[in-house]
């Protein structure tokens, strides 16, 4: 099982996404997750929101400018269930509530890096090793 590195995920954030897409371990998504489908994202008044917000992943002392960083980050909550429901992620990634936290520059390429080095490929897969690296299920 991966482990998570501390500062790239929140706990809170992971279980609210949960509930609101309902996933089931056993449902595979019916699409893959296609980044460029979201347009800008992070949106300008994410990001503008961003830059009055330290790094969270602490203690960080990188220079900003911050970025608006989405909790759990987009593709995991595509495999957490997203893609059963397009029209409500899209509202969902765009909305300021999906982007509750600000990274520097090198700790938002740190969360990129773990996500592809422990959740990438199939995506039911990755959101169950997730969910129980978060100890969640």
């Amino acid at each position: 099982m991966a482990n998570v590195t501390p500062g790239c995920y929140d706990a809170a954030a992971v279980v609210t996404v949960r509930m609101l897409f309902g996933w089931d371990p056993g449902t595979d998504c019916p699409t893959r997750y296609d980044r460029a489908s979201l347009g800008q994202c992070p949106n300008d008044d994410q990001t503008a929101a961003a830059q009055n917000r330290p790094c969270w992943a602490q203690p960080c002392t990188n220079p900003g400018p911050m970025i608006a960083d989405h909790q759990p980050p987009l593709s995991l909550v595509w495999a957490m269930g997203g893609c059963l429901y397009p029209d409500l992620f899209y509202q969902w990634a765009h909305h300021p509530d999906s982007t509750p936290l600000s990274h520097c520059q090198a700790h938002s390429n740190a969360q990129g890096l773990d996500i592809a080095n422990n959740f990438s490929g199939d995506p039911a897969a990755s959101a169950q090793n997730f969910l129980m690296a978060m100890a969640i299920i």
